[in-house]
């Protein structure tokens, strides 16, 4: 769903993968792509602050969509 929106909405790369790391409520995914972007010295500091917003619009998400899913069943 991450890499529909993507194309759908233009999201730049990085934030898409803020939002699946936040979708999953992944920390470590977070984390394992914050740690490629520094090894790849990236330049533009919005490299590293899109993986974090998009985690942070896509975390309360994944968590309220889990408590829903357990709540139905």
């Amino acid at each position: 769903m991450v890499a529909g929106a993507q194309r759908v909405f233009a999201l730049r790369p990085m934030l898409a993968v803020g939002l699946f790391a936040g979708s999953l409520t992944n920390t470590p995914a977070l984390a394992a792509a914050l740690e490629q972007v520094k090894a790849a010295a990236a330049s533009d500091a919005r490299q590293l602050t899109d993986p974090v917003v998009g985690y942070s619009i896509a975390y309360p998400m994944g968590v309220i969509g889990m408590m829903a899913a357990i709540a139905t069943l």
